[in-house]
């Protein structure tokens, strides 16, 4: 997906999910823990295709992608040829390989292609007398366009390319009259927002303020809930960028001079910013809620017990 910068692990998941969605049981993923993927992170074994992906760490410039996208054919392909009996026992006995595919979010200059045909020529020259390497084996590049169907699938509900909100606003009253909001939630909540000094002091303002939590964490909860069904590896991440700032709010906390709410709304807007710039197939409004979720998520789960703020 061009126009926008692809985090390397972002990227592999999102590719996997679209070959997974585009194949089904056909395609075989290669982990890549242990000794790596060995030059394929997926193959279809009634196609004869394998398949790389590959997202460029920050290039500075045209010049810097495509010399980026070009070592890695190199490199990767060079694997298969280096290690034939690996290659041959990942895609199975008697299989052949008769496209290797660089699935890459962008590509802009022609001289990739020009040069992907060149390897396509270098690769069936020295591998072959290897039995994994069909007599006709070439090497491709294409972007997410190659499975736009999947990737409609994949993206449902997105605006712009981007996942957006597709759940509406929570009626608390009808949460409560269906007994999804357990009570234990709203003692909780008690508990523990009465240790800020200026809810304590506005019976008002504490209410409004629990009724904004419990709305967002059964909203946000929903639209969680939807990304990892739908998206996982943007829910991972997701939950990555929670778990990167609440490190360490409980020292925070610990400095807030009875007014805890300002320190964990300061943390939600620290989130937003993390997930706007390591997650940008998200929509502001998207990442907006799901900060305010994980917000919301902590006041309710979190173990830590406060002392009530000073009152007077």
């Amino acid at each position: 997906m061009a126009g926008r910068e692809w985090d390397p692990e972002e990227w592999q998941a999102y590719c996997e999910e679209l070959l997974t969605v585009h194949y089904g049981v056909r395609v075989q993923i290669v982990p890549d823990r242990g000794q790596g993927d060995g030059g394929l992170e997926a193959y279809v074994a009634d196609e004869c295709i394998a398949f790389q992906c590959y997202a460029p760490e920050s290039p500075f410039s045209l010049d810097a992608q495509t010399a980026a996208q070009r070592n890695k054919i190199r490199t990767d392909t060079k694997k298969l040829i280096d290690h034939p009996d690996r290659t041959q026992r990942l895609i199975g006995a008697g299989r052949t390989i008769r496209e290797w595919v660089l699935l890459t979010p962008s590509f802009e200059d022609k001289a990739l292609v020009v040069y992907a045909n060149d390897r396509s020529l270098e690769v069936r020259r020295l591998a072959s007398e290897q039995a994994w390497c069909d007599p006709l084996f070439r090497v491709s590049v294409h972007d997410d366009s190659l499975f736009a169907i999947a990737r409609a699938h994949l993206l449902g509900g997105r605006q712009g390319g981007r996942i957006a909100v597709d759940s509406p606003r929570v009626n608390l009253d009808e949460v409560r009259q269906s007994g999804d909001l357990d009570l234990g939630i709203e003692a909780t909540l008690d508990e523990k927002l009465v240790a800020d000094s200026n809810l304590a002091r506005s019976p008002r303002l504490f209410g409004a303020y629990k009724e904004e939590v419990l709305r967002d964490y059964f909203r946000g909860g929903a639209e969680l809930a939807r990304l990892a069904r739908d998206v996982p590896s943007v829910h991972k991440s997701a939950n990555e960028c929670a778990d990167i700032v609440f490190d360490g709010l409980a020292r925070s906390l610990a400095e807030a001079d009875g007014r805890p709410v300002v320190v964990v709304g300061a943390i939600q807007e620290k989130l937003q910013r993390v997930m706007e710039g390591r997650m940008p197939a998200l929509t502001l409004d998207l990442i907006i809620l799901l900060s305010r979720y994980f917000v919301a998520s902590w006041w309710i789960q979190c173990p830590l017990q406060f002392d009530e703020g000073n009152h007077g």
